[in-house]
């Protein structure tokens, strides 16, 4: 045993300094992870009929942290109760925060919606009360499942958007 201890001792600037690199390498991925940049992902619904919906994803590294949805319906005068209520239905859960704008003829509900504060039983909650108004919401909270689950419900990318919007403009 005390061979090993002597080699120890005879290494023991360089056992430190590997350490002392190794560790600094795990700290700056840790740095790394928790500090890459959130991005947004904007979509749209409209089918003519119904409200139109706005989602817009804030993700990093691919899983949903933050969206918001605004759901524009006309109306003809505000005493009408024509409105999706889906907001009030939404208004006490905690990681869930609503507002409702009238502006000329168009009632605009926003709700936004923070995952991190979000309980397993209020996602689910939250999960019902958007499929009453067609707006799915994916189980994984991962923006690829999430944009696809959108898309096969028509909802349409802010590229493909822009796109259909270019091809319609005279």
């Amino acid at each position: 045993m005390p061979i090993f201890i002597n080699k120890i001792k005879k290494y023991k600037k360089s056992i430190i300094i590997i350490l002392g690199i190794l560790i600094l390498i795990a700290v700056i991925f840790r740095i790394y992870l928790t500090v890459s940049v959130a991005k947004v992902e904007f979509i749209h619904y409209d089918d003519f009929k119904t409200p139109t919906r706005y989602v817009t994803y804030t993700y990093r590294n691919d899983k949903i942290i933050k969206q918001n949805t605004t759901i524009s319906t006309p109306y003809i005068n505000k005493k009408d109760d024509d409105t999706s209520d889906i907001t009030d239905k939404l208004k006490n859960i905690n990681g869930i925060q609503t507002t409702i704008k009238y502006e000329k003829s168009v009632i605009f509900e926003t709700i936004e919606v923070n995952f991190n504060k979000l309980s397993k039983n209020n996602l689910n909650r939250y999960k019902k009360i958007m499929s009453e108004i067609d707006t799915p919401i994916s189980t994984d909270l991962n923006l690829k499942n999430s944009t696809k689950l959108l898309e096969k419900k028509g909802f349409l990318t802010a590229q493909k958007y822009q796109e259909l919007k270019e091809d319609n403009e005279p």
